[in-house]
């Protein structure tokens, strides 16, 4: 036995010598938003700008989510003066420093000249000298900057007493 022959059919490809019917464009579409690859000035260029200083600023704030981990690590290596406290401080000053010098090769990456990168660089910059601040805070609570008053008696100039009481000699 056959199987019964269906009634209706649905073709999207026009047969040849049918000119292809309009059909409503669906809803939410923008023809504006379509990419032309052979367009360099139009909206892919655009796009990887934005892409670019998407990128960019991604960069600038990296190093700001280590300094939350960073500070908790010198808080928990104790105020004493020990080998481990010493390279956690040393190590919290360093990193963002050489950072700090290496700004325009971390940034090599997204630089094409094109893209403005100076506010980049300088939050970049901002964030690691965030880092020696909290490296700089914890020297403080080891004692090893003078903070306190005690901490520059010796630049006090002696006073000389102008006179004296007592038994004389």
């Amino acid at each position: 036995m056959a199987p019964p022959e269906r009634t209706w059919r649905f073709d999207l490809n026009p047969g040849p010598g049918e000119a292809p019917k309009s059909l409503a464009r669906p809803l939410g579409f923008n023809p504006g938003a379509l990419i032309d690859d052979d367009d360099a000035t139009g909206p892919s260029a655009l796009a990887q700008e934005n892409l670019k200083k998407k990128r960019a600023m991604e960069i600038a704030l990296g190093p700001g989510k280590s300094i939350l981990m960073n500070g908790f690590m010198m808080y928990m290596s104790g105020a004493g003066i020990h080998i481990f406290s010493i390279m956690i401080t040393f190590m919290g000053i360093m990193n963002p420093a050489k950072a700090i010098l290496s700004v325009h090769s971390v940034f090599r990456t997204v630089d094409d000249g094109k893209i403005s990168l100076l506010l980049p660089k300088l939050i970049f910059c901002a964030v690691n000298f965030g880092g020696v601040c909290v490296a700089l805070w914890k020297m403080a609570k080891m004692g090893l900057l003078p903070v306190t008053a005690a901490d520059w008696t010796s630049y006090l100039v002696p006073k000389h007493a102008i006179e004296q009481s007592g038994v004389p000699l």
